[in-house]
């Protein structure tokens, strides 16, 4: 959560020093008036972006009772610029969801009140100081209108968010729209953070998203959009932006699959994605499930599933290169066959999970570079009927996930074996729709090596819990579970990490920055 340190503009200075002063407003300077008493407005104000600012003003004419009054409550949009005001109501109750950008700098709140009858009035101010909980946590997107329109809702809490001490979970909803025209519209596919270059370092964080229309990146800090679509391009051919796929691997480096074809993101170049060297005909053979990463070298693999061939770039600057055939023979024929899911897999390895042509599913592990192959034959319940998949770059397991249940596999001694993990959702009515190891989002960027050491703000559940979504079709809920699981069984451990809800169905997840 960002510490901000605060110090008063001269216009903020004199909105205090009005609190309390009077607008003589009366047509006869020589009649003594009775005074206007205010309470309520407290001369100070500590709120978070996107938390919703009530007041209730107490205000009478000294010596009458129920005396009607009128009240218009103003602040600024901009810290210490009395000219870019906004009216927030005209009663003595005022509510507005505070969409006034985190500053160092306070927001001046005046509310007047008036006497219609004597023309008396009085202003009272508030210096409105705006924080951010928009730091380290969970980016939750969902839907409430089948995808229609998505939300934003951030999550902290102590098993995602290095320093939390809250006892119960904290919710920022909806957060886009506080810093763009409008609701986001479509439904989010996938979405990341990632850190580009200011011209010097590497330090300034994004978030990346992708719906079936637009890709775009929201600044960290009020969720404002940075760039979109075309101005995120460098040699781009269309009109639509349709994303199924957005990821960070090997500090500088993103991925993301638009229209079926990969972009490549170099950092340190000028911060845009451009096509990736595949020079084979058709060239849009890209997908959600065919590519595999790893953070630590900067591999990228993808399987071609018409062919049932591997195809690599090596090297943290690999969106320089070519890819390049895998020629590793491994003894299954595996033209034809469909990529599941692929990911990051222990060793520095990329991961593929893929059906044959035949109905039987293998994992691959690869590390063209080392060389370094191996694959595991999959036998076990609930294959056909999974609808999600997570890797684990720390451990040989992975993971599958019907509707009902969740599945463990084990890789030992070449060979891979299933078990049926005893963990349920809360209530029968919902079910399993999505998990993912979870990661933080600093984990494999440029600014910092993957030892903890470089970086002091590391969780004791880094790569070390499973986020688990679930909805209800019935409630229209969506809910997220943290499972932390043992690296040498795959079995859940006991501890619960948390359970967060109040979601439509759920699309996507992120982790954000610190």
């Amino acid at each position: 959560m960002s510490k901000l340190s605060y110090k008063l503009s001269s216009i903020a200075v004199l909105a205090l020093m009005l609190s309390g002063c009077y607008s003589d407003l009366s047509t006869d300077a020589g009649i003594e008036l009775p005074d206007i008493v205010v309470e309520g407005v407290e001369p100070e104000i500590k709120i978070l972006f996107g938390e919703t600012l009530s007041l209730q003003a107490d205000a009478y004419v000294e010596g009458t009772q129920d005396k009607p009054l009128t009240y218009l409550w103003e602040m600024d949009l901009t810290p210490g610029k009395e000219s870019d005001r906004i009216v927030l109501g005209e009663e003595a109750s005022v509510s507005y969801r505070i969409a006034c950008s985190p500053s160092d700098q306070p927001y001046a709140l005046t509310l007047t009140v008036t006497d219609p009858e004597s023309g008396l009035g009085k202003v009272v101010s508030s210096l409105v100081y705006v924080s951010s909980t928009l730091g380290e946590g969970l980016l939750v997107a969902h839907t409430r209108d089948g995808g229609a329109h998505s939300e934003l809702d951030l999550v902290s809490s102590k098993s995602i968010t290095y320093g939390s001490e809250a006892e119960e979970p904290v919710y920022t909803r909806d957060i886009y729209p506080l810093a763009n025209d409008g609701p986001l519209e479509g439904r989010v596919n996938a979405m990341t953070s990632a850190l580009i270059t200011n011209g010097a370092v590497y330090n300034e964080p994004l978030i990346l998203i992708g719906t079936d229309e637009h890709f775009m990146a929201l600044e960290t800090t009020t969720f404002k959009k940075y760039r979109e679509d075309m101005n995120l391009f460098g040699d781009f051919r269309g009109d639509t932006f349709k994303t199924t796929s957005v990821f960070t691997y090997s500090g500088i480096m993103c991925g993301a699959v638009v229209n079926d074809v990969l972009y490549l993101n170099i950092g340190h170049t000028n911060n845009v994605f451009n096509k990736a060297a595949y020079t084979k005909v058709p060239a849009n053979v890209f997908n959600s499930r065919n590519i595999g990463y790893n953070k630590p070298g900067g591999d990228i693999v993808f399987f071609n599933e018409e062919e049932g061939n591997f195809y690599f770039m090596h090297g943290m600057f690999s969106g320089y290169a070519a890819f390049a055939v895998v020629s590793e023979n491994f003894g299954v024929n595996l033209a034809g066959s469909q990529a599941i899911a692929a990911g990051c897999g222990k060793t520095a390895t990329s991961a593929f999970f893929l059906k044959a042509p035949d109905g039987d599913y293998y994992l691959f592990y690869m590390h063209p570079n080392e060389p370094l192959y191996s694959h595991y034959k999959v036998e076990g319940a609930g294959l056909d009927e999974a609808v999600s998949y997570a890797f684990c770059d720390n451990a040989d397991i992975f993971y599958y996930a019907t509707p009902d249940k969740i599945y463990s596999v084990l890789m030992t001694g070449g060979t891979a074996t299933v078990t049926a993990l005893s963990w349920t959702p809360d209530s029968p009515g919902e079910k399993i729709t999505y998990i993912k190891q979870y990661m933080q989002a600093w984990y494999g960027t440029h600014q910092y090596t993957l030892s903890s050491d470089s970086y002091p703000f590391v969780l004791d559940t880094n790569r070390l819990q499973i986020m688990i979504t679930t909805y209800n079709e019935t409630t229209g809920e969506g809910k997220i579970y943290l499972r932390p699981f043992n690296v040498s069984t795959g079995r859940f451990t006991f501890k619960d990490n948390g359970t967060f809800g109040g979601f439509g169905q759920i699309t996507a997840i992120g982790t954000t920055f610190r």
